[in-house]
């Protein structure tokens, strides 16, 4: 047996790893198929939000708020250990963008208070998911199963 693979951690990936890059993957898609028909108008949008969507800077944000996230969960999937770094880049963008959406007040401002509060909370949610995400995979790191 070789030296250098005695010493290796198991390259089994725990069931967490599988579920965590699967919903990356998937949400990711989703993320795209929205941006593609925002972009392209099958949803109505007011034209001050359409135009917003459509310009450079907004294309670029969203395409790095995508891509970002994905690095993170491929390195995960190899078991990486920069998966940590990624996802903690990934996790301050994201609030970088709910700050900066907040003081610009640039979100599509929507009519129904019922569905304000929902997506309010879904960004909770989602700042939380993203935090533990980033403990789960800096405990991998700590345990040396990501190499």
């Amino acid at each position: 047996m070789n030296t250098e693979t005695q010493g290796a951690p198991p390259r089994i990936r725990p069931g967490w790893v599988w579920a965590i890059v699967i919903f990356y993957v998937v949400s990711s898609l989703l993320r795209v198929c929205l941006y593609v028909g925002l972009y392209l108008g099958t949803y109505p949008l007011p034209d001050a939000a359409r135009l917003r969507i459509q310009s450079v800077p907004r294309i670029l944000a969203f395409a790095i708020s995508i891509l970002l996230p994905l690095c993170a969960a491929i390195w995960l999937w190899l078991l990486r250990r920069e998966a940590f770094e990624l996802f903690i880049a990934s996790f301050c963008l994201s609030l970088i963008a709910i700050a900066y959406n907040l003081a610009t007040g640039s979100r599509i401002q929507l009519t129904a208070s019922a569905l304000t509060l929902a997506l309010e909370i879904g960004v909770i949610i989602g700042v939380g998911f993203r935090i533990i995400v980033c403990v789960y995979v800096w405990r991998l790191r700590q345990r040396g199963l990501l190499v």
